[in-house]
């Protein structure tokens, strides 16, 4: 079976509803509370059952799919193995293996994970789900040697240690300590960069309901309409502009070159290395300094700034961004602030 994973779930989801609908029609005379819990079991058990002889996954392309939904796909590999609660007259139960039989298929079953990059949530998924009784095993990702972070030393880049990695605490530290630094007439047009979604809504929801203080932003995410995308460039590019919110999937899917940008802030780093270079590259773009319109370049008094946020549990986008023998030294120093820069 070649499947999305979000077609499949809205698959499993048809059937889940349909044998519902099944179960309430025959138990609507009875008033058994024993048997609806057996029943409702049962159909949680049953809407997979054609996923019950699965013996080997490929996942291709997980980075992708993680720009998408992964609950789609952690739903779909959650149902793979079940045992059917009822059996087809056409079922040849000699032709079934015992260890099936016995609830051992996930041990038997290959799990192919591909990627092009590592991280933390891959990891997870591949250590809960790839069962086999004969071990895993991981290819030993492939890190650049200077990163991508060398050709791009014309800007002061600053990278920044936090104490914290809950994505709760990570916010409530942002919002106590970073913000106010960057809440300023001198980091107007500044560019915050979100890699993920809640994390966006979260920081939207608390500039908006924030009553003691009235925060100029502008929001850029991956449901922004055309529209709403052409507004919110062209106020940012001719108008004084505190923030511009944008997130990871906003920039995997449209790779939009925005302009205007004078500092750029990383609320966490980008999944993909090579993102680091192409959000810093807005850094040369043209912006606007006065009403009259009048285009500022990148060698006046008031450089450009890059400032990137992370924690010791970033260790491996650490890696891609700045190589893995700059990441040892970074993590191990007492320093909490690094400078990259040519000058």
């Amino acid at each position: 079976m070649i499947v999305s994973p979000v077609g499949l779930r809205t698959l499993l989801e048809k059937r889940r509803r349909k044998r519902k609908r099944n179960q309430s029609s025959d138990n609507s005379e009875s008033d058994d509370d024993n048997d609806d819990n057996e029943n409702s079991n049962e159909n949680n058990s049953s809407i997979a059952d054609f996923l019950s002889s699965i013996e080997c996954v490929y996942i291709d392309q997980l980075d992708i799919l993680s720009m998408q939904n992964l609950d789609h796909l952690f739903y779909i590999l959650e149902n793979l193995n079940c045992i059917p609660q009822q059996a087809k007259s056409s079922t040849d139960f000699s032709r079934i293996r015992h260890w099936s039989l016995n609830g051992w298929a996930r041990f038997y079953r290959q799990l192919i994970i591909i990627s092009s990059f590592t991280s933390p949530l891959f990891l997870s998924l591949f250590h809960r789900f790839s069962t086999n009784y004969s071990g895993q095993c991981l290819i030993q990702p492939f890190f650049p040697l200077n990163g991508y972070i060398r050709p791009l030393s014309t800007f002061q880049q600053l990278f920044q240690r936090i104490p914290v990695c809950d994505p709760t605490l990570r916010f409530n530290y942002f919002i106590e300590h970073i913000l106010p630094r960057f809440d300023t007439s001198i980091y107007d047009h500044t560019l915050i960069y979100l890699s993920s979604y809640f994390d966006f809504v979260r920081l939207r929801n608390y500039m908006r309901t924030e009553k003691h203080k009235q925060f100029n932003y502008l929001t850029l995410n991956e449901y922004s309409t055309k529209k709403q995308i052409l507004l919110a460039r062209n106020i940012f590019y001719h108008r004084q502009v505190r923030f511009l919110l944008m997130t990871e999937r906003f920039h995997f899917y449209h790779r939009y070159r925005i302009k205007g940008i004078r500092h750029i802030l990383f609320y966490d780093l980008p999944s993909y290395g090579h993102f680091y270079p192409e959000i810093v590259h807005f850094l040369t773009l043209p912006h606007v300094i006065d009403k009259k319109n009048t285009i500022r370049t990148n060698q006046t008094d008031e450089p450009s700034t890059c400032t990137a946020l992370y924690a010791k549990e970033d260790a491996l986008k650490l890696a891609y961004i700045l190589g893995q023998n700059a990441v040892t030294d970074l993590l191990n120093s007492e320093k909490k602030t690094h400078l990259f820069t040519n000058k």
